[in-house]
């Protein structure tokens, strides 16, 4: 049976949910027209935005980056399952080290910091994963919160997407070829005034297909695990037909709630309060204004004659000072209720932007110890433990796309390389399932745990040393495995793998290092034995001389 992936499309759109538009129109407007999408109506409010909630907005994007996925540190690991080798577990912390490369080296954190914003704003964001076979590298598109549709499989995952974007004629022929493009499309494509300029909508559907959902290699596009088609809306027109390995899209949501497929913006709360706090601005702001240029009461004949400039000088007649005039009138107003209500809104809106926690504990670190100031965070992490915990969870399958993006790239060494991850399709071996290791995310607390474990190990060793030198006993390094010690410090020290001896390495090294000193240790037994039986023989001589 034909899918209609049209109406499929259409479905996803229609159902999508666009209250976010409220939201960020005082904080981010300029999402509105990225995704385009007409804004709300007039309301009589002023198209201002509240730099206080835009701040706090901005701090919270810096604070997932830094907190979930901290550039320059090693922030997740592939997991280790059961009957695995010591040159396995090698390779696999060795591709965690690389994969982290790729992403530094890539656009990833470019995109990810705007799919972060988006997703503290309208509650989602969206990011696609492709590989550039001809760059042999990885490409990260930020997909704009308003042009997409989304669904969930039974775990309550993302699964399927449509967004929609614009090309024109030529680029749409670039991408998918020319006998591809039908009606108005083709008709721009041949016209020379139009092939580079009218832009056309085009819309990008990504389901899952009935068929295991592992990452393949050297498979046709029908039995990928998930269908990628391109249509054109205005023909109802499959452009391209094709698939993926894995599902391309990590669709990322603030806090999600029930059966609803976004989640909801961290703004949501607080939208009434930023209004509220714009009203109050342009309160206070003619407030100010009354106060610092006041009005003046004039009668009718001291118009022209009234000097208002700072330092003037007015002549009045005794009549018309007796009247009063001129004075302020007018200029009355209660300046310090307005000023504590703007108070109270933005600590409401700090609050829901989680900065007031973020600057309570940047003040007091400095004076901390390292440990201190692990803990502090994981205190702080605790804060955001909801939001936190969705994004740990969504992102999961981006990742595991990523090794397998990796792994087709040709990154990955094959010496080590874990057999168990690839499963032949044929007799040939030709095509191969590609099973992706589970990501495991590294926590603050993790880490805080790690490196107190650390300083532990290294301070003990130390005096064990001590020890052993000054009492000349090396007994006290007995309790030790020399080997796990020096690689777990290695491995929490995030030091490269490609400076690390491989486990079959250091065996045959400690086997080699063995035999020689056991060959040393025959060689001078039997050195000592021949010098033995030397001088037995040499006072056997002696003896028989004597006797005779």
């Amino acid at each position: 049976m034909e899918i209609d992936y049209y109406r499929i499309a259409q479905s996803l759109f229609n159902n999508t949910n666009y209250e976010w538009r409220r939201y960020v129109r005082h904080v981010l407007p300029k999402l509105i027209p990225a995704a385009d999408l007409e804004e709300m109506k007039d309301d009589g409010m002023p198209e201002r935005v509240c730099a206080r909630a835009k701040t706090g907005v901005l701090k919270l994007a810096s604070a997932h980056l830094n907190y979930i996925t901290p550039r320059g540190q090693n922030w997740f690991k592939y997991d280790e399952w059961n009957e695995i080798t010591d040159d396995e577990k090698f390779w696999l912390k060795g591709a965690a080290q690389i994969t982290q490369k790729e992403l530094e080296a890539s656009n990833f954190y470019t995109s990810f910091i705007a799919t972060v914003i988006d997703r503290i704003g309208t509650g989602t964001g969206l990011m696609m994963s492709e590989e550039n076979i001809k760059k042999g590298s990885l490409v990260f598109t930020h997909v704009p919160a308003g042009t997409y549709g989304l669904a969930e499989n039974e775990d309550h995952e993302i699964d399927t997407v449509v967004r929609k974007f614009k090309y024109t004629a030529h680029q749409a022929a670039s991408a998918f070829g020319e006998d591809a493009l039908r009606g108005a499309i083709k008709d721009a494509f041949g016209d020379k005034t139009r092939k580079y300029t009218q832009q056309f909508e085009i819309w990008h559907l990504v389901l899952p297909r009935d068929v295991p959902p592992l990452g393949n290699r050297n498979l046709p596009p029908e039995q990928m695990s998930w269908a990628s088609v391109y249509l054109d809306p205005t023909e109802q027109h499959i452009i391209k037909e094709s698939g993926y390995y894995e599902f391309p899209y990590m669709g990322t949501r603030f806090i999600k709630y029930g059966n609803d497929v976004c989640g909801e913006s961290a703004l949501a709360p607080i939208v009434d309060t930023i209004e509220d706090s714009l009203m109050m601005q342009e309160a206070m702001k003619v407030a100010g204004q009354a106060a610092a240029f006041p009005r003046v009461l004039l009668t009718e004949d001291m118009v022209d004659e009234v000097d208002l400039r700072a330092g003037g000088m007015t002549t009045l007649r005794p009549e018309q000072i007796n009247s009063g005039l001129p004075r302020e009138w007018a200029t009355a107003t209660e300046y310090t209720v307005g000023k504590d209500l703007l108070e109270m809104y933005n600590a409401e809106i700090d609050d829901a932007l989680f900065v007031s926690v973020l600057q309570a504990v940047s003040q007091v670190e400095r004076q901390m110890t390292a440990l201190e100031a692990n803990l502090r965070d994981n205190e702080r992490m605790m804060t955001f433990t909801q939001s936190f915990t969705q994004f740990t969870s969504d992102i999961r399958p981006m990742m595991e796309r990523v090794f397998c993006s990796l792994e087709r790239l040709g990154k990955f060494p094959d010496d080590g390389k874990p057999q168990s991850l690839f499963v032949p399709l044929d007799e040939y071996g030709i095509k191969i399932k590609i099973l992706a290791p589970g990501v495991k995310y590294i926590s603050k607390m993790a880490k805080a745990l790690e490196r107190y474990k650390l300083s532990g190990l290294v301070e003990t060793l130390g005096h064990a040393v001590n020890l052993a030198k000054s009492t000349g006993n090396p007994a006290w390094m007995d309790p030790f495995d020399e080997n796990k010690s020096i690689r777990y410090i290695a491995d929490e020290t995030n030091v490269p793998v490609e400076c690390m001896r491989k486990p079959k390495e250091l065996k045959a090294l400690q086997k080699k290092r063995e035999d020689d000193a056991d060959a040393m240790q025959k060689a001078k037994i039997a050195q000592m034995m021949a010098s033995a039986n030397r001088d037995n023989a040499g006072a056997a001589s002696q003896e028989s001389n004597l006797s005779a």
